[in-house]
Protein backbone atom coordinates (compact mmCIF):
# COMPACT_ATOMS: atom_id res chain seq x y z
CA UNK A 1 0.00 0.00 0.00
CA UNK A 2 1.20 3.48 -0.87
CA UNK A 3 0.96 5.18 2.56
CA UNK A 4 1.30 8.75 1.28
CA UNK A 5 -1.44 8.21 -1.30
CA UNK A 6 -3.59 6.44 1.31
CA UNK A 7 -3.37 9.39 3.72
CA UNK A 8 -4.23 11.81 0.91
CA UNK A 9 -7.15 9.55 -0.07
CA UNK A 10 -8.50 9.48 3.49
CA UNK A 11 -8.23 13.26 3.77
CA UNK A 12 -9.91 13.92 0.39
CA UNK A 13 -12.77 11.48 0.95
CA UNK A 14 -13.27 12.72 4.54
CA UNK A 15 -13.66 16.31 3.35
CA UNK A 16 -15.88 15.49 0.36
CA UNK A 17 -18.14 13.14 2.35
CA UNK A 18 -18.41 15.76 5.12
CA UNK A 19 -19.51 18.39 2.60
CA UNK A 20 -22.03 16.01 1.01
CA UNK A 21 -23.22 15.03 4.51
CA UNK A 22 -23.79 18.66 5.48
CA UNK A 23 -25.66 19.35 2.23
CA UNK A 24 -27.75 16.20 2.73
CA UNK A 25 -28.47 17.18 6.34
CA UNK A 26 -29.64 20.64 5.29
CA UNK A 27 -31.72 19.29 2.40
CA UNK A 28 -33.48 16.63 4.48
CA UNK A 29 -34.05 18.52 7.73
CA UNK A 30 -37.85 18.22 7.44
CA UNK A 31 -37.75 14.47 6.72
CA UNK A 32 -35.37 13.93 9.64
CA UNK A 33 -37.37 15.97 12.19
CA UNK A 34 -38.39 12.93 14.27
CA UNK A 35 -34.78 11.76 14.36
CA UNK A 36 -33.42 15.14 15.46
CA UNK A 37 -36.18 15.49 18.06
CA UNK A 38 -34.72 12.61 20.10
CA UNK A 39 -31.14 13.87 19.87
CA UNK A 40 -29.04 16.34 21.78
CA UNK A 41 -29.74 20.06 21.81
CA UNK A 42 -27.70 22.13 19.34
CA UNK A 43 -25.58 23.41 22.24
CA UNK A 44 -24.84 19.89 23.51
CA UNK A 45 -24.25 18.69 19.96
CA UNK A 46 -21.63 21.40 19.45
CA UNK A 47 -19.85 20.25 22.61
CA UNK A 48 -19.85 16.65 21.31
CA UNK A 49 -18.62 17.61 17.82
CA UNK A 50 -15.04 16.37 18.37
CA UNK A 51 -16.39 12.87 19.10
CA UNK A 52 -18.47 12.97 15.93
CA UNK A 53 -15.51 14.09 13.83
CA UNK A 54 -13.29 11.35 15.28
CA UNK A 55 -16.01 8.75 14.64
CA UNK A 56 -16.37 9.84 11.02
CA UNK A 57 -12.58 9.87 10.59
CA UNK A 58 -12.36 6.28 11.85
CA UNK A 59 -15.20 5.21 9.55
CA UNK A 60 -13.63 7.00 6.56
CA UNK A 61 -10.21 5.46 7.24
CA UNK A 62 -11.68 1.93 7.36
CA UNK A 63 -13.78 2.67 4.26
CA UNK A 64 -10.65 3.73 2.34
CA UNK A 65 -8.62 0.80 3.67
CA UNK A 66 -11.23 -1.75 2.56
CA UNK A 67 -11.33 -0.23 -0.91
CA UNK A 68 -7.55 -0.06 -1.29
CA UNK A 69 -7.02 -3.63 -0.08
CA UNK A 70 -9.93 -5.16 -1.99
CA UNK A 71 -9.94 -3.18 -5.21
CA UNK A 72 -9.88 -4.98 -8.49
CA UNK A 73 -9.08 -2.27 -11.02
CA UNK A 74 -9.66 0.91 -9.07
CA UNK A 75 -11.95 2.60 -11.60
CA UNK A 76 -14.55 5.16 -10.64
CA UNK A 77 -17.46 2.74 -11.16
CA UNK A 78 -15.76 0.23 -8.88
CA UNK A 79 -15.54 2.98 -6.28
CA UNK A 80 -19.21 3.87 -6.74
CA UNK A 81 -20.28 0.20 -6.42
CA UNK A 82 -18.07 -0.28 -3.38
CA UNK A 83 -19.45 2.91 -1.81
CA UNK A 84 -23.00 1.76 -2.46
CA UNK A 85 -22.33 -1.56 -0.73
CA UNK A 86 -20.65 0.18 2.20
CA UNK A 87 -23.59 2.62 2.44
CA UNK A 88 -26.01 -0.29 2.62
CA UNK A 89 -23.85 -1.89 5.33
CA UNK A 90 -23.74 1.34 7.36
CA UNK A 91 -27.51 1.65 6.93
CA UNK A 92 -27.88 -1.55 8.91
CA UNK A 93 -27.03 0.49 11.99
CA UNK A 94 -29.89 2.86 11.13
CA UNK A 95 -32.27 -0.11 11.20
CA UNK A 96 -30.90 -1.11 14.59
CA UNK A 97 -31.43 2.45 15.84
CA UNK A 98 -34.94 2.47 14.36
CA UNK A 99 -35.78 -0.61 16.39
CA UNK A 100 -34.69 1.10 19.61
CA UNK A 101 -35.46 4.79 19.12
CA UNK A 102 -38.75 6.56 18.37
CA UNK A 103 -38.16 8.16 14.97
CA UNK A 104 -40.46 7.72 12.02
CA UNK A 105 -40.17 5.74 8.77
CA UNK A 106 -39.54 8.91 6.72
CA UNK A 107 -36.40 9.60 8.75
CA UNK A 108 -35.32 5.96 8.41
CA UNK A 109 -35.66 5.96 4.63
CA UNK A 110 -34.03 9.39 4.33
CA UNK A 111 -31.03 8.30 6.38
CA UNK A 112 -30.61 5.05 4.44
CA UNK A 113 -30.71 6.86 1.08
CA UNK A 114 -28.34 9.56 2.35
CA UNK A 115 -25.85 6.92 3.58
CA UNK A 116 -25.84 5.17 0.22
CA UNK A 117 -25.41 8.41 -1.76
CA UNK A 118 -22.68 9.77 0.53
CA UNK A 119 -20.67 6.55 0.37
CA UNK A 120 -21.14 6.19 -3.40
CA UNK A 121 -19.66 9.67 -3.82
CA UNK A 122 -16.95 8.79 -1.28
CA UNK A 123 -16.15 5.62 -3.23
CA UNK A 124 -15.75 7.61 -6.43
CA UNK A 125 -13.35 9.99 -4.63
CA UNK A 126 -11.31 7.10 -3.22
CA UNK A 127 -11.06 5.54 -6.68
CA UNK A 128 -9.98 8.86 -8.19
CA UNK A 129 -7.43 9.86 -5.54
CA UNK A 130 -5.68 6.64 -4.49
CA UNK A 131 -2.65 5.71 -6.55
CA UNK A 132 -1.10 2.31 -5.68
CA UNK A 133 2.55 3.25 -6.33
CA UNK A 134 5.33 0.76 -5.67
Amino acid sequence: MNNKSFILTVMASYVVMAIVGIITDMATRAQMASYFAIGRSEENMAAMMPWMLIGYLITTTVFCYFFVKGREGGGIMEGVRFGGCFGVMISGTVLVSYSALPFDMTALITQVVANIVIYMIGGAIVALVYKPGN
